[in-house]
């Protein structure tokens, strides 16, 4: 009769990396991640764990992690058995503490089983100073206890620490301490558990009325195994997890050809170290930012050694092959067009190269702007749009004023292409021309750099021109209302008025000179027609005659006073 000896393997796999960890099933007795904020357990055997006094979960790379505070922060699991007494052990717990008490009495528990003042003392794991301690009941801890190892922790530093139990003849006679996926020291005493009814907590002991060692700082894992990893699995555990602790990875999305500014992650001071791989076509590999040309899909790390010897390492990827590309607006060609209030549209369409950077457009922002007193925003017609545009995209208008200008912002962004170069926008005005026979309108487009960064916008007006036929009608007065300067005279508080009167809407400028011809007081501003008075301040000036020019859109209007006391 032949026995086969089927050994299943259980594969972890870790999220936002391509490294698995596999071990044999039941080996791993609990798995606590806190990637997604709970204290569930990932193991089969389901010990979940329930969060005390509000433990704040915290982004961290890719992943969450949970802080606590170091005063009533826990977490309980209940009274479950983590492993019999009959086996070895190993536990592994990504942790960054921000508080390492240097008294060896005021330990930080990470994960225990363990009554305080004369209870259930199973088991304990966590914190002496800044050194790893693990302890059972039986083991000799008042004269002796491993809390002074020959390499201890960092405050605010990420770190992998374990142990590593070994049982010989029913005792565990060996106990190694492991950091970031090495063992750096051992104590080979006698280690005995005692099987006793009480809670296995995560970041405190018990009870409420003895110094429970609080844990302080951030722990990102806590993996246990009911057997002796190997040191090859340990290593593996520590690379497969890495990323997601301590690295992270970062694109870069630029052109071919463009210059790229790698991100300074921190600021540039001595304390803190960088060394960059691979260093060619790097401007610099120990400096916080290096710059280098983007002409390939390229990868690059960056080791980040603080002050206190943490360790962060990020990765860069540049990305995107495309070559820079125009995208051309046209609006409408010249237009001729009569005054006053005729309607017409300004089109707007683009033309491009090649058709398949359209692929990438899917926002597109636009602004027009002229003056007021060429034109005005049909308000009662609406915008028409590509039926691209109008059927599949979000648009947005924003109509503001200034001065002596209008602005119109057009925003549309969709998910559905552009396919081809028909027009985008029809964008209805009326033709105003009060001071010109000719202007053309400002207009300009503009891209989600994230999302277009290698088109650029090219854009070109035509011109609003007054039709030959229709020159004759500047002549003719389009208001009631002359244009003209007159009635100046001084109050008491040196304060000289002038009235005047405008035809039609018109940007003017005041200025006021003396007998020899300088300039005193110049201004300027905006007025609609009809009526209006001008004050300026005459304190200061000297008696004697003085000239008042306003000047117009359509000319130069003189008079003069005489100022005395």
């Amino acid at each position: 009769m032949k026995v086969f000896l089927i050994i299943i393997t259980l594969c972890i796999w870790v999220a936002d990396t391509h490294n698995i960890i596999c071990q044999p099933i039941g080996s791993i007795s609990a798995d606590w991640s806190f990637k997604d904020c709970s204290s569930n357990d990932k193991s089969t055997n389901n010990y979940h764990a329930t969060q005390h006094n509000g433990i704040v979960c915290l982004p961290h790379n890719n992943i969450n992690v949970l802080y606590f505070d170091g005063k009533d922060d826990f977490c309980n699991v209940g009274d479950v058995k983590l492993f019999d007494d009959n086996t070895s052990i190993t536990i592994l717990t990504w942790v960054k503490p921000d508080n390492i008490k240097q008294r060896a009495d005021q330990f930080q528990c990470i994960l225990t089983k363990w009554e305080n003042r004369g209870g259930p003392q199973e088991w304990w794991f966590g914190l002496y100073g800044d050194e790893i301690h693990f302890t059972t009941q039986n083991y000799p801890c008042a004269s002796y206890c491993p809390e002074f190892m020959s390499k201890g922790l960092s405050l605010n530093c990420w770190s992998l620490i374990g142990i590593r139990l070994s049982r010989k003849n029913s005792s565990l006679t060996l106990v190694e301490y492991i950091k970031d996926g090495k063992v750096f020291d051992k104590d080979s005493s006698t280690y005995f558990f005692s099987t006793q009814p009480t809670s296995v907590r995560i970041g405190r002991q018990n009870p409420d009325d003895r110094p429970v060692g609080h844990y302080q700082g951030s722990i990102a894992r806590i993996t246990v195994y009911a057997k002796a990893l190997t040191n090859n699995e340990i290593l593996e555990y520590y690379t497969a997890t890495y990323p997601e602790i301590v690295s992270k990875s970062v694109t870069i999305f630029s052109c071919l050809g463009d210059t790229v500014t790698l991100p300074a992650l921190y600021n540039n001071s001595t304390e803190i170290q960088y060394k960059w791989t691979p260093s060619q076509n790097l401007s610099c590999s120990s400096c916080a930012s290096p710059k280098t040309v983007f002409n390939k899909k390229s990868y690059y790390s960056v080791e980040i050694i603080s002050k206190n010897s943490c360790i962060e390492k990020y990765t860069f990827l540049i990305d995107t092959l495309h070559q820079k590309q125009t995208v051309r607006f046209y609006t409408s060609d010249n237009k001729e067009i009569t005054p006053d209030f005729e309607p017409f549209e300004i089109a707007t369409r683009l033309v491009v190269e090649d058709k398949n950077i359209l692929t990438n457009l899917r926002h597109i922002k636009t602004k027009i702007g002229f003056k007021k007193n060429h034109m005005i925003f049909d308000s009662l017609k609406p915008i028409r749009f590509h039926k691209t545009i109008a059927s599949s995209w979000q648009v947005t208008t924003n109509i503001y004023h200034t001065k002596d200008s209008v602005f119109v912002d057009i925003l549309s962004q969709g998910i559905e292409p552009l396919t081809h170069t028909d027009t985008i926008f029809f964008i209805p005005f009326i033709s105003l021309l009060g001071d010109t026979e000719r202007f053309t309108p400002h207009i300009t487009f503009d891209f989600d750099s994230t999302k277009n960064s290698c088109l650029m916008a090219e854009s070109n007006s035509g011109t609003i021109i007054l039709k030959g036929c229709a020159m004759s009608m500047r002549t003719i007065t389009t208001s009631s209302t002359p244009t003209s300067l007159y009635s100046i005279f001084r109050n008491n508080d040196n304060v000289i008025h002038n009235d005047f009167s405008l035809s039609f809407p018109s940007s003017i400028t005041f200025t006021v000179i003396d007998v020899l011809g300088n300039i005193i007081y110049s201004e300027n501003d905006y007025y609609n027609a009809g009526y209006h008075n001008k004050t300026i301040n005459a304190q200061g000036l000297a008696n004697g005659q003085y000239y008042i020019c306003l000047t117009t859109n359509t000319g130069k209007y003189f008079s003069s006073f005489l100022l005395y006391n």
